[in-house]
């Protein structure tokens, strides 16, 4: 199952690299934002399927996790980047702060976007119709 939703989802992330590297000609400005949210639209959906496929792996016991040393306030960042830019898009600040003291962590980097997800998505809610959404 996995191969099937993957392997046309890859194909159109990559095509819309492509297409903002300017491997076929140039852009306006409103091309290469549209390609650009193609993009990071197909990543999210990228990691929900990971999501929905590591699920299955948990219920059958088979979860591995891909531990590694990365840097917690960059992928805090990274997590945040297509929220923040549809959440500002309707008006909606969002912000975050990290102690100072936090940097390179011992962990699955991608667990712990997949934990931010939850957070992202009910700031968003909480957040709808004001400036500003909670830190």
């Amino acid at each position: 199952m996995s191969h099937e939703l993957r392997t046309p989802l890859n194909a159109t992330i990559g095509f819309s690299e492509v297409l903002v590297d300017r491997m076929f000609g140039e852009l306006n400005e409103k091309q290469e934002e549209y390609l650009k949210d193609i993009y990071s639209s197909g990543q999210h959906l990228l990691s929900l399927i990971n999501d929905i496929l590591d699920l299955s792996k948990i219920e059958a016991g088979r979860m591995e996790l891909e531990a590694a040393d990365f840097d917690l306030p960059s992928a805090i960042d990274n997590a945040l980047i297509l929220v923040r830019e549809r959440a500002g898009r309707r008006g909606i600040t969002l912000g975050h702060e990290v102690d100072e003291r936090l940097g390179q962590i011992w962990g699955d980097e991608r667990k712990v976007k997949q934990v931010l997800c939850p957070t992202r998505s009910s700031s968003r809610r909480r957040g709808a119709g004001s400036t500003s959404a909670p830190r």
